[in-house]
């Protein structure tokens, strides 16, 4: 099938699509051959963000990129965009009410479907429904291609990558500054609508993975709500999100493909600067987590946002200039064996530290890391380990050169400890501390 644009951006004139937009614009520059457009539910809005992706980018050219009217509600007008494109990269949350009708018309007209979705339950759903589809029909269907969850999948692989030996486990520490950018309204949407759907990912989960996995030489060992780890020096708690259930996806996907020896157990945590602050978004999580047990405590979550919020959700997003400002750094403790160990049981007796670190990343780090997911699609798609279906970032782009294309644009990646120390030195390190 002919098409028009290798790249589509749905919902292009929102907070977090007009900074895909950018991001695509900029590497578009150096790659003249890139055809993208951007569609949204008004013509004369994405007429005006096109004008102003131009001003920040510097790009005149940018005011002529093409404008395809489209909307979740209309499901012949996503048809009609999807088979104009190559790609679609679909920024329109939350991803549970507006994410399966674009996956369906790009399935049906022969566009891959990449979103930035954090919501296990839609992103698990959509395996379950639509990746027999896929596969017949040689496309993509990729979710979960922003901060949540692409570096801490690539930040797993580098992990693997640097310790000689046979990784058993990975803890993901994320450490974001005291001021963060500001979630926008279509994200703490998404956020809640993740949390009340996770009661159902139980039932749904079974009929996903009806097998289990083989037990590994070690069970990862439960950590507290709120613990102090000398790896980051830093308190932490659990990081509520889709990291987990994402990584989990990915390497079951690699284990059953045989691309892996041993689907690796993780754990994902928040690092906060002092116990009582841990003390307090632990109560407050609660809190929340009450609230959404019932539709009319949802529905005052949601009409009083900033209030719940904090004042850290807008409707309008962060400002720019703050953006700029901000980053953040996971940092990454792997447990494992010597590769002649990998046969026993017991306790890791080898361990490595690694740290990724990025710019903003709710917005800045997501458009990056979905704008070279759409690029590899379209230029190495032949290196990707599984020619179609509905995958998870880590299982899609295993051994590409994703990470590669990350560094490029600014995230860096490193070893902090000695690769493949004893596990006995980290504990004595641990004491002396």
């Amino acid at each position: 099938m002919q098409k028009d644009f290798d790249i589509v951006v749905f919902g292009a004139t929102g907070y977090t699509g007009m900074i895909v937009c950018e991001e695509l614009a900029r590497y578009s520059r150096k790659n003249s051959n890139i055809a993208w457009a951007v569609a949204g539910r008004s013509d004369s809005n994405l007429q005006k963000t096109l004008h102003q992706i131009s001003e920040r980018t510097g790009l005149p050219p940018v005011k002529q990129i093409s404008r395809i009217v489209a909307t979740v509600e209309n499901p012949e007008s996503l048809l009609a965009m999807a088979e104009r494109a190559k790609v679609v990269i679909n920024c329109v949350g939350p991803f549970s009410v507006n994410g399966e009708e674009v996956v369906k018309a790009c399935l049906k007209g022969g566009a891959h479907s990449l979103d930035i979705s954090c919501e296990n339950q839609y992103l698990e759903s959509v395996q379950l429904r639509y990746d027999a589809e896929a596969r017949k029909k040689g496309l993509f269907v990729i979710g979960s291609l922003g901060f949540d969850s692409v570096p801490t999948e690539v930040g797993i692989q580098y992990t693997v990558e640097k310790f000689p030996g046979a990784l058993n486990e990975v803890e993901a520490f994320i450490y974001t500054p005291p001021m963060p950018s500001k979630s926008t309204l279509s994200m703490f949407e998404t956020m809640t609508a993740e949390l009340s759907n996770a009661k159902n990912l139980g039932e749904l989960r079974k009929r996903l993975f009806p097998r289990g996995l083989p037990k590994p030489p070690s069970l990862q060992k439960p950590r507290s709500r709120l613990f102090y780890e000398d790896a980051v020096s830093s308190w932490c708690i659990p990081y509520v999100g889709s990291n987990e259930g994402v990584v989990f996806r990915s390497q079951r996907r690699l284990y059953e493909s045989n691309r892996i020896d041993q689907a690796i157990q993780f754990r994902c945590y928040r690092c906060v600067p002092n116990y009582l602050l841990g003390l307090f978004l632990l109560i407050y999580g609660f809190i929340i987590g009450v609230l959404l047990e019932f539709a009319v405590t949802r529905k005052l979550l949601l009409r009083k946002y900033k209030l719940f919020s904090a004042g850290m959700v807008s409707k309008e997003g962060s400002p720019r200039d703050h953006l700029e400002t901000t980053s953040f750094t996971t940092t990454f403790l792997g447990l494992g064996y010597e590769k002649s160990e990998r046969a026993k049981t017991g306790e890791p007796t080898k361990f490595i530290i690694t740290r990724l670190r990025g710019p903003d990343p709710y917005f800045i780090t997501t458009a990056i890391c979905v704008v070279q997911a759409a690029i590899i699609l379209l230029s190495n798609a032949d290196r990707m380990p599984d020619k179609s279906g509905v995958f998870s970032p880590g299982a899609a782009f295993w051994n590409t050169d994703y990470i590669q294309r990350l560094r490029d644009r600014g995230l860096t990646f490193e070893v902090v400890s000695n690769e493949g120390g004893d596990t006995e030195q980290r504990q004595d390190k641990d004491k002396e501390t």
